[in-house]
Formats: structure tokens, C-alpha cells, sequence
């Protein structure tokens, strides 16, 4: 979702465009528009985590599957939601 918000899009183009690849699975437009005001108040930036100290050890093919798989299960929760879920912060 950074990506498009990085590309210029706006929310209503992410919608349309997520609602093209991925059907009725495709993420509701209302957690679109949440994430897009946090990418604004620049709450959440993907680029600021790979500049940091922290290892990307945990990122894994296993537990990226992880967390699509809990994504897939219920797309309406929350990042913290998620964290909890497949233990990983």
C-alpha cells in the first residue's frame, strides 16, 4: 500500500486498483483511506524501517506466508492485531 501512496495515487485509485487485482478479497475502502491518512501524517513509512539498525532477520518467506495467511483469515485487523497474532512485532 506504501507503494501506490509513494507513486501519487490517491486512496480512491488504491481502492480501484486493489479491487482489480484482487476481487471481493480486495482490502474494504475504509482500512484503504486509514492507511493512507497514517502514510500522511507519516506514521507509517516502509523506507524509514530499512534505514534503521534493526535486523530484517524476520523477514522470512515463512513469515511473510504467516502474515498474509492471518490477513487473508480476517482482513479487518489491525496491524497490532497481526503482531500479536503471528508474534512478531
Amino acid at each position: 500500500m506504501n507503494s501506490v501512496f509513494l507513486l501519487g495515487k490517491t486512496a480512491a485509485e488504491a481502492v480501484t486498483m486493489l479491487k482489480e487485482v484482487f476481487k471481493d478479497k480486495a482490502m474494504g475502502k475504509t482500512q484503504v483511506y486509514v492507511w493512507f491518512n497514517r502514510f500522511k501524517r507519516a506514521e507509517m513509512f516502509v523506507e524509514d524501517r530499512l534505514h534503521c539498525d534493526h535486523s530484517t532477520v524476520s523477514r522470512t518467506d515463512e513469515n511473510v506466508e504467516k502474515v498474509h495467511q492471518t490477513v487473508l483469515a480476517d482482513r479487518r485487523r489491525t496491524i497490532d492485531e497481526i503482531s500479536e497474532i503471528t508474534n512478531m512485532s
